[in-house]
């Protein structure tokens, strides 16, 4: 299955003086979706189960994407936005492990 989709990367910058802000940028990524698998997880803080994914998206990676791995935070898949919970660096492409529902 191929995947089209967006990734969401967030980090700190200065904005000078001694004043830093969160800076959000999204980019559009093309790849293939290695494992498409889901779950209902129930918990005991939610009194309604959670939905998650446990799926994997390769990806090739650009030099936007490497330089900035570590700030990734989610990617988009189904019209939500899903937290990022593993990166696997297999150049030249990069496999991202997805869990749960992304809370902005």
């Amino acid at each position: 299955m191929k995947y089209c989709g967006i990734i969401g990367f967030s980090k700190t910058v200065d904005k000078g003086d001694g004043i830093h802000d969160t800076e959000h940028t999204e980019r559009k990524y093309y790849g293939d979706v290695l494992r498409n698998t889901h779950r209902w997880q129930s918990g005991n803080d939610n009194a309604n189960n959670e939905f998650n994914v446990s799926n994997q998206i390769s990806i090739i990676i650009d030099d936007y994407l490497m330089s900035n791995l570590g700030f990734i935070e989610y990617i988009t898949w189904m019209n939500s936005k899903w937290k990022v919970t593993n990166i696997t660096v297999e150049y030249p492409r990069v496999t991202l492990e997805v869990g749960g529902v992304f809370n902005e």
